[in-house]
């Protein structure tokens, strides 16, 4: 049996725009960052970030930038601390050094290697 795997070379445009529309929903609400989380995004991202046809998903990186920044600055109304301590007990933090090693760049990419 050959392994499933989330990324075949015909969906990049696919998974890109999906990502985008993620970001743009995602951008300033909490309830939406929410259920994007409780849809197990973070566990999407990290086996993109992991698998090796993360140079054609630009937008990735801009969704893990937004689903880590406060849409509320005040702590307890933000659950942004909350999805980064998580992102990290998944391995976000390697996986991005991994990425910026192996030559992506992209800003969003740099900025959250750098947090």
């Amino acid at each position: 049996m050959q392994q499933t795997t989330v990324y075949n070379e015909g969906y990049s445009v696919i998974l890109n725009s999906g990502f985008s529309v993620v970001a743009a929903a995602a951008t300033g609400n909490e309830i939406l960052k929410e259920s994007f989380m409780d849809l197990k995004i973070d566990e999407l991202i990290i086996q993109l970030l992991r698998g090796q046809h993360k140079r054609s998903i630009n937008s990735l990186f801009d969704v893990i930038r937004i689903l880590l920044t406060p849409a509320d600055n005040r702590v307890v109304a933000s659950q942004g601390f909350g999805y980064a301590r998580k992102f990290a007990k998944i391995g976000i933090a390697e996986a991005l050094v991994d990425a910026l090693h192996e030559g992506l760049s992209s800003p969003s990419l740099v900025k959250q290697a750098l947090l």
